[in-house]
């Protein structure tokens, strides 16, 4: 599967460093479908698993920087997107 990115792939406000981090992880998340998920689990279509790849790489970019799109609450341990984080549809 061929990793296309394009300037929608990214949130308007990362750094350069954020970008190529983002990227590292999509093409690593998108090739690595069969270690990512459960065992048993079927394989998702190119499609879905690509959108897949796309919002767990702006996660781990958001937590991996350490910019404001995501906050973690410790006391309800829970992962609060703000109004800047835009998962992929």
């Amino acid at each position: 599967m061929d990793a296309q990115l394009d300037e929608r792939s990214y949130s308007e406000e990362w750094t350069d460093e954020q970008r190529a981090f983002f990227t590292k992880a999509y093409r690593f998340i998108l090739t690595s479908q069969d270690a990512m998920k459960h065992p048993k689990a079927p394989r998702l279509s190119d499609e879905h698993w690509s959108t897949v790849a796309h919002n767990a790489a702006w996660l781990a970019t958001t937590l991996h920087v350490g910019n404001d799109l995501a906050i973690y609450d410790v006391d309800t341990d829970t992962l609060l997107a703000t109004s800047e984080a835009r998962p992929m549809q």
